[in-house]
Formats: structure tokens, C-alpha cells, sequence
């Protein structure tokens, strides 16, 4: 019989990483490792944030987490996440998700304070877990709401060869990557893959240079600021050593002109950021670098290489299969209620302008929003 224990102490959570770790291995979640996921709890969770974590436990045996957090928005909702950034998900197989989901509901209700609604942000569509919340939330009246979904391309290669992976995309594809690799070569530059921890100061940095250099002119990166980038230092001290921490990079004459993040689990590799020097676009340098990582990919044993989120033309260039990333709200009956429920429109606004309104509108309109709102930091 399954039991679960609430933790709301970062130490004790800890207490569990290598348990923990090895579920995030078996069920190829490099999103869901403690390195990432306690990594962005110190450096990037809200200030008011108050730790919520269900264990639960097959006797001795640790078989599920979710990792939840509690804090209040501006608006005065009470606000239950999930900690981590990209995929947010249970730690758990599918044969113990809808026990697994009771026991987290039965947990979370005893625990002050009360959430009014539970924000459930980038989870597949095939995790039930999502839709079984509610109806096993004990007492209060909880209804799921769907915000948005996202596609996330990736790549097969499990089953198969890079050979034979590589045959079976398109002739113009083939052609492109063949004369991008000799282009690099003509000019001198290497693809590279951070191996150890004293390659990694010096390739964290010029990651963060060129991503930075490449949003400025589009309003700034929403993604990467000072806290993230202390998260992924610490993330990739514990993971580098195991190489499930991959900065792959494009170096001409010394200097990194393309750099792109990779996470690892159990088989599942991430794409999660990059960026790279304008200067040298014709290169396509991303997407050699991309491509440079799945070839990898196959040596290492991955059985698949996730895209990420976005649809963009790009990602389709090397995919041959994708997922769905659901955003919904679980909104508790009540007073709040119609407040958490406008706080999903707004949601569903946002994602519709991202989706629909060219660049340079959407770069007048962040800067026209940062003017109204000087203090707005995302969380």
C-alpha cells in the first residue's frame, strides 16, 4: 500500500536526491532531476514561495514526487505549482499515477494555506494525472480548465543508426547539413561538447553572452536572467560529470560563436535554450550545433531527442514525431474563483498574441509593458 509524506523543508527534500534521481533515470525526465528542479528552487522560485513536496513511499521504497510549491500572486491567489522550469511533471511510472495522484490530493488538502487554484503548466497530454487533481481533491469543489497547448518536436533514435536516421530525412536537408559542415570547416571552426567541470565557467558564460546578444534587439531574453543562470551553474556541477549536462558550442578561432543547452535522463535528451552570433548566420550555426548533438545522441544510447516546445520551422527539419504540452488551471470553488478564472483568459491572451503577432510587434509590446510596469518580474 502506497503512503505519502509532505515535505516543506529544503534539507530534508535533499535528504532524498539520489532516490530521487534514479526515478527521474528510469523514466527519462531530465527536467524532473533534483539537480534542475532544486536548482531553480533556490535561485528562480518567488520570493513568498513555500515549499510543498508529496514522497510518496511503497514501503521503504521511494515511487512518486511532486514537487509543488505554494505562493501567493499579486492578484491574492494562493497558487499551487510545480517547482522547475520547462516540463513540469510527477516523477512517476503510468501504473501508479491515478494512486499516486489520490494520495497527493489527500496531502495537499490538510495543508494550510489553501490553494485557490492549482496551475499545472507544460505537462503531455498523455499524463492523466492532471485530469484525475480535481475529482480526487477531498471536500473543496475543484474544476480543470484548458489554457493552451503547445507542440514539442523531436526525434526518434532509438532502433536505428545516425546513418540511417540521417538517410531518411529529406534530400534538400542532407544537402544543407553536408554544406554547412564543410562551410564550417572552410572557415576553421569546430563543434565541441563540454565535458568536465573545467570547461564549464568559461562555457556557461559565453552561452549566456550570446543568448543575451541575441534578444537585446528584440526586447531582452524572458527567459534567462541572473537567478537562472546561477541555477544552471549549480544544476550543471551535479550533472556534467554523467554528461547530462550538454553545452554543445561552435568555436572559429578561438572565440564561441553558437551555443546550445541539452539536458539528459534515462535515454531522453532535451533541447532546452541557445543562442548564437548573428555575425555568422549563414553558417546555420544552431542548427549544426542541433544536429551535432543528435548524431551524439545515438553513440551515447539516447533513445530520443525532445525539441522542446514551439513550433518552429526548424525544429520540424530534424522531428519526426512530437508531443503536446498542456497549460490548464484547477480552480477551487468560491469567492476567488472568478478571479482565478480571468487570471486563465489573460493566459490564453498571451499565448494567442505569442503565437499570431509578428516580432517586431511583440518587441514594441514588451517594451511598452515594461514602461507601465517598471517592478514586473515573471514568475
Amino acid at each position: 500500500m502506497l503512503r505519502g509524506l509532505l515535505i516543506d523543508d529544503i534539507g530534508v527534500l535533499e535528504g532524498y536526491w539520489h532516490a530521487w534521481d534514479e526515478l527521474a533515470e528510469l523514466y527519462g525526465l531530465p527536467y524532473s532531476s533534483p539537480a534542475w528542479v532544486l536548482s531553480w528552487w533556490r535561485h528562480v522560485a518567488p520570493a513568498t514561495a513555500q515549499l510543498r513536496t508529496v514522497l510518496v513511499f511503497d514501503g521503504m521504497d521511494l515511487v512518486g514526487i511532486a514537487p509543488f510549491f505554494v505562493d501567493r500572486g499579486r492578484s491574492g491567489l494562493v497558487r499551487l505549482r510545480l517547482l522547475g522550469s520547462s516540463r513540469r511533471d510527477f516523477v512517476v511510472g503510468a501504473e501508479l499515477e491515478k494512486e499516486m495522484t489520490a494520495i497527493v490530493a489527500e496531502q495537499m488538502s490538510r495543508n494550510e494555506p489553501f490553494p485557490d487554484l492549482v496551475m499545472i503548466e507544460g505537462v503531455p497530454n498523455h499524463r492523466s494525472w492532471p485530469r484525475l487533481l480535481p475529482n480526487a481533491w477531498p471536500g473543496d469543489r475543484m474544476k480543470l480548465y484548458r489554457q493552451f497547448t503547445q507542440r514539442a518536436p523531436s526525434a526518434r533514435l532509438e532502433g536505428r543508426t545516425y546513418d540511417e536516421w540521417f538517410q531518411s530525412k529529406s534530400h534538400s536537408f542532407r544537402k544543407s547539413m553536408r554544406r554547412g559542415l564543410r562551410q564550417l570547416e572552410a572557415v576553421g571552426g569546430m563543434i565541441s561538447l563540454t565535458r568536465d567541470e573545467s570547461e564549464l565557467g568559461r562555457d556557461l558564460e559565453a552561452f549566456a553572452r550570446l543568448h543575451h546578444k541575441r534578444w537585446k534587439a528584440r526586447g531582452g531574453s524572458s527567459v534567462l536572467d541572473d537567478g537562472v543562470q546561477r541555477m544552471l551553474q549549480d544544476a550543471a556541477k551535479a550533472l556534467i560529470g554523467q554528461l547530462r549536462f550538454r553545452i554543445w558550442s561552435i568555436k572559429i578561432a578561438g572565440h564561441t560563436v553558437s551555443s546550445n543547452i541539452f539536458l539528459s535522463a534515462g535515454g531522453e535528451t532535451a533541447y532546452w535554450l541557445g543562442g548564437f552570433d548573428e555575425r555568422w548566420s549563414d553558417l546555420q550555426p544552431s542548427i549544426l550545433t542541433i544536429l551535432a548533438a543528435l548524431e551524439h545522441g545515438f553513440t551515447a544510447g539516447d533513445s530520443r531527442l525532445d525539441l522542446g516546445a514551439g513550433a518552429q520551422p526548424y525544429k520540424y527539419r530534424f522531428s519526426d514525431s512530437e508531443d503536446f504540452l498542456e497549460s490548464m488551471l484547477i480552480v477551487r470553488s468560491g469567492l476567488k474563483a472568478p478571479l482565478a478564472r480571468s487570471q486563465m483568459l489573460r493566459a490564453r491572451t498571451r499565448m494567442a498574441l505569442a503565437q499570431h503577432l509578428s516580432t517586431s510587434t511583440k518587441i514594441r509590446a514588451r517594451h511598452a509593458l515594461r514602461l507601465m510596469t517598471p517592478w514586473r518580474r515573471s514568475t
